[in-house]
């Protein structure tokens, strides 16, 4: 015989029970039912929410988990603040990397172009000549007008092939590491040798007009300009892109500029 005062409660669209007051009051407190759950006991008509029982309806919520975070105002303001956070410290990364592309992609000024091929080739050219003068030592005969004309004639190509070579190598020459000086292929990769035999030749022709006198310094006063007013050569435009530091250190300029007299003085 069923008593009054103990409750069923519909579980799973099953009528469970029944319990007293207390258990009820139990299941309800740690969460097992749910406040919408129906109940009912003798002396009730129909089935109704537990809820809507007055002495269950003032009851506290079940604890939560303890893996689910308590909500806190302080919760509401991170999950608020956070997105936010991110978003500007993405955006401060953003342009922390446009300003390093900037850096990086600085153009030379046309001195400081002049000074870094000027030591290369020169270096380049020293070396050929010590190599030259070391093969005909002590053969009078092969200083003759014509070897001389040939050797003077080879030189400059020779010294731009060398050129060449280090910068397939090195990826640079010493004399754009001094002054901070990268030349790249147009699609930003770094010039394979190929790619450099191939700009020196260009620059050979028309940078330098084959090293004709009178007719090179016009050449180079022509790419003087032009990379003045419109930042690049004739013979980079399109193909290559010269880039530089926006600073470099001026000890490395000063030994160049010397390297670049002692070098000519020795030619």
């Amino acid at each position: 015989m069923r008593r009054m005062g103990h409750w069923w409660y519909e579980k799973d669209g099953v009528a469970t029970g029944p319990v007293d007051n207390n258990g009820l009051r139990q299941l309800l407190l740690t969460g097992e039912l749910t406040r919408d759950a129906l109940v009912w006991r003798t002396g009730m008509s129909e089935w109704q929410s537990a809820a809507a029982i007055t002495e269950f309806a003032e009851l506290p919520p079940p604890l939560p988990d303890r893996a689910t975070p308590v909500r806190t105002h302080e919760t509401d303001i991170a999950e608020v603040t956070a997105p936010k956070v991110v978003a500007e410290l993405r955006e401060t990364t953003q342009q922390n990397t446009h300003m390093a592309h900037l850096v990086d992609t600085a153009i030379p000024t046309p001195w400081r172009r002049f000074f870094a091929r000027t030591f290369d080739l020169g270096l380049a050219s020293l070396l050929i000549s010590f190599i030259f003068i070391y093969i005909i030592r002590n053969d009078y005969i092969a200083l003759s007008q014509p070897v001389v004309t040939a050797f003077g004639l080879l030189l400059l190509p020779t010294a731009l092939f060398i050129d060449a070579a280090i910068t397939g190598l090195f990826g640079t020459t010493i004399g754009k590491a001094l002054l901070c000086i990268k030349v790249r292929k147009n699609d930003g990769e770094s010039l394979s040798f190929t790619d450099a035999i191939e700009r020196n030749v260009y620059v050979l022709f028309s940078g330098l007009a084959i090293g004709i006198p009178l007719i090179t310094i016009i050449s180079q006063a022509y790419q003087f300009n032009r990379l003045t007013k419109k930042r690049s050569t004739s013979y980079d435009d399109g193909r290559y892109i010269v880039s530089a530091g926006l600073k470099y250190d001026g000890v490395s300029f000063s030994i160049l500029c010397f390297g670049v007299i002692f070098l000519y003085s020795l030619l």
